[in-house]
């Protein structure tokens, strides 16, 4: 409405723009930003999907995530985080690339970093050691949370990067 009156102001066009509730344009069109319909890399180098082959993913929002250490993978040892999150992954990509640049001990990379690998990268950096991938989108939060507890009893308890406070949060199991 404002960008409407902002553009015919000074001329003799008069338009009515009525708002109401429904379907936004980009859930008619598929995507968040109209015209970005292909999907491609964001062009952020701090952008952990991006960055480590899930392109295109980093903007929509209500996903399932999982993230698998690649230094591990190269063993022939399957270490995995399942995650959800309701905002996009480019912000929660961030907070994890924050956390490992930190070393915090007791978020999941670098705990992970610390009990798997002794506390040595090797000189890997973050988006070579590890990479986040999209598992699925959802629009109902319950079902959401709910796959993720599904996946996460999927991991191997001795490999799995997420923590049993995780895995038993939304229980009554005290």
């Amino acid at each position: 409405k404002e960008i409407c009156k902002e553009e015919l102001k000074g001329s003799n066009i008069s338009i009515t723009v009525q708002e109401r509730g429904g379907r936004t344009l980009g859930q008619e069109l598929g995507v968040k930003i109209p015209g970005k319909s292909k999907k491609e890399h964001c062009k952020r180098e701090d952008c952990f999907p991006c960055g480590t082959g899930s392109e295109g993913v980093c903007r929509r929002t209500g996903v399932g995530y999982e993230i698998g250490c690649e230094v591990c993978g190269q063993r022939n040892i399957e270490s995995k985080y399942a995650g959800e999150s309701g905002r996009n992954l480019y912000g929660r990509g961030s907070e994890y690339v924050s956390d490992f640049e930190k070393k915090r001990q007791n978020k999941p990379l670098w705990k992970h970093i610390v009990e798997k690998h002794q506390g040595e990268t090797n000189g890997v950096p973050m988006f070579s050691h590890f990479s986040m991938k999209v598992t699925n989108f959802f629009s109902k939060p319950q079902r959401r949370k709910a796959n993720e507890g599904v996946r996460i009893a999927h991991l191997d308890p001795e490999t799995r990067m997420n923590s049993k406070d995780e895995f038993l949060q939304g229980t009554n199991i005290f």
